[in-house]
C-alpha cells in the first residue's frame, strides 16, 4: 500500500556496480518502463500485480494490455489449483487457496457471489468441479495446457522450493 519511492531505488543504481532491479508499482509495460527510466535499473520485478495474473508478462512483452476471456481465466485457475494440490495436503491446500479465487477471478465475468460461493466450498476439488461446470469452455483449454506444459516426476532433478513461490503461505 502507498507508492514505491523509485529515488530511493536511483540512488542505488548510482552507487553500486552491480546490476539493481527495482520493484513497487509495476502494473503495466508503461509503468515498468517509466521505472527503468527514472532509475536506470538493470531490470523491473512484478510483485502484487501478478497475483493471480499470469498475462501480466505477455502484457509487459507485447505492451498490449489485454484482458483475458472468462474460460481462460478459469482454465489458469484449474491449472493453479492442481500444482498447489499436487505439493499439499488437501486441508492445507483448501485454506491456501482461497486467496488466489479472488485474485484469478476478478473483472465483470465474476460477480461476487460466484466468489464467495468459491469460499463454501471445502475442497480443491469441489472449487475445481464447480468452476469447470459453470465454465464449460474451459475445459478444452485446461486439457491444452495439461497437454502442453509437463508436470515434473519423480525421475527429474528438481529443486524444492518452498510453497511461498505461489505467491506466499
Amino acid at each position: 500500500t502507498g507508492f514505491a519511492d523509485h529515488a530511493l531505488t536511483r540512488e542505488l543504481v548510482e552507487l553500486v556496480d552491480v546490476p539493481v532491479f527495482a520493484s513497487g508499482d509495476v502494473t503495466d509495460r508503461v509503468r515498468a518502463e517509466a521505472v527503468m527510466a527514472l532509475t536506470g535499473c538493470a531490470a523491473v520485478m512484478i510483485g502484487r500485480a501478478a497475483q493471480g495474473n499470469p498475462w501480466i508478462v505477455r502484457d509487459l512483452m507485447t505492451g498490449s494490455v489485454s484482458e483475458p476471456p472468462a474460460e481462460e481465466r478459469v482454465a489458469e485457475l484449474v491449472r493453479f489449483i492442481r500444482e498447489v494440490s499436487r505439493e499439499m495436503t488437501e486441508l492445507r491446500a483448501s485454506g491456501f487457496l482461497r486467496k488466489f479465487y479472488g485474485w484469478y477471478l476478478r473483472g465483470a465475468a465474476f460477480g461476487r457471489p460466484t466468489r464467495a460461493h468459491l469460499m463454501q466450498l471445502e475442497t480443491p476439488a469441489q472449487v475445481e468441479a464447480w468452476l469447470l461446470e459453470n465454465f464449460p469452455g474451459a475445459q478444452a483449454q485446461v486439457d491444452e495446457l495439461e497437454r502442453t506444459v509437463r508436470y515434473p516426476d519423480e525421475t527429474d532433478h528438481v529443486i524444492n522450493l518452498p510453497i511461498s513461490v505461489y505467491g506466499g503461505g
